[in-house]
């Protein structure tokens, strides 16, 4: 789905200002949540819509913006293409690509001292007992591989970092999240539900050259724009012991632009999920990867 980040922090556009930063609080603008889009153009494999919004965050910055998206589904060429996998004939399989621009239609200039917004994609999908989420990292920088922070510590049973791979569970009864920072995120990653066989590969657009991107973790942070590229949530029950779902979400978000009136960004998704035989599946993980799915499934 797509949402706009950041979820907490002082310049979060989720709760209201002066209120404090807890579930029972959390609201999410009805502009990306019960509003429609208009749709804008129809082709054989696309959807374009647009949607004009006014948010206001956490401190009390307003933004008028100009949403606009394309939905495409991918055909088989184009993912052999985009992936440079053969996909076999006894697979099954779906995929797609959004194209997702934010532009500033208000009248001054974007700051990070008034806050700044990010495009935020969440891929969002039903958890089993036997999914794993695995999100490969750069191994040639230094400091923290992984942020396992968002609602607590993430116990080490649910979460492993072993030879270049984050291995998160994914079972819709403990609610937990993680993130890779844009010096370590490589831009794709994916999981697997060995119950149901089926293999999901997520990639999104990731700059070369540094970036700031927004922190969407609740309550107070050190600094704001020292977020998370690639996200995955596991749900479970909240403060007041009620679930969402449950579901698990992989998401990706594009950098915080100071952006100028008029101007805009753009942040790619593409998903595509894979069910069939094991072998079949083995092979393309083993391609794209470089991961046997043995290892994804031994983690938990």
């Amino acid at each position: 789905r797509f949402w706009i980040g950041p979820e907490g922090g002082p310049f979060s556009i989720y709760f209201k200002k002066g209120k404090e930063q807890i579930y029972e609080n959390w609201r999410v603008p009805a502009c990306i949540d019960t509003e429609e889009f208009t749709l804008k153009e129809k082709r054989d494999n696309s959807l374009k819509f647009r949607k004009e919004a006014s948010l206001v965050n956490a401190s009390g910055t307003k933004f008028n913006i100009l949403i606009e998206r394309t939905v495409s589904i991918l055909s088989a060429q184009q993912i052999s293409l985009a992936f440079n996998i053969e996909i076999s004939d006894a697979l099954s399989f779906v995929g797609y690509q959004t194209d997702n621009k934010i532009m500033n239609t208000g009248s001054s200039a974007w700051s990070k001292e008034s806050g700044l917004l990010s495009i935020w994609m969440l891929g969002m999908f039903n958890p089993t007992p036997a999914t794993t989420v695995f999100i490969p990292y750069n191994t040639s920088v230094e400091g923290a591989v992984v942020n396992d922070d968002y609602f607590g510590k993430v116990p080490a049973d649910r979460l492993k970092v072993e030879d270049g791979f984050i291995y998160f569970k994914i079972d819709g009864t403990y609610r937990s999240k993680i993130g890779v920072s844009q010096e370590r995120a490589t831009g794709i990653c994916g999981s697997y539900d060995s119950q149901k066989k089926v293999l999901t590969i997520l990639w999104c657009s990731v700059p070369s050259e540094k970036q700031a991107y927004v922190n969407s973790k609740w309550g107070e942070q050190e600094n704001p724009y020292e977020g998370d590229v690639i996200n995955s949530y596991n749900d479970g029950p909240t403060e007041d012991g009620t679930v969402m779902g449950p579901f698990y979400e992989i998401e990706t978000s594009s950098p915080a632009v100071g952006l100028l009136q008029g101007q805009s960004m753009q942040h790619i998704q593409r998903v595509v999920h894979f069910s069939g035989k094991e072998d079949e599946l083995a092979a393309i993980a083993q391609k794209i990867f470089n991961v046997k799915l043995s290892t994804i499934t031994s983690k938990f």
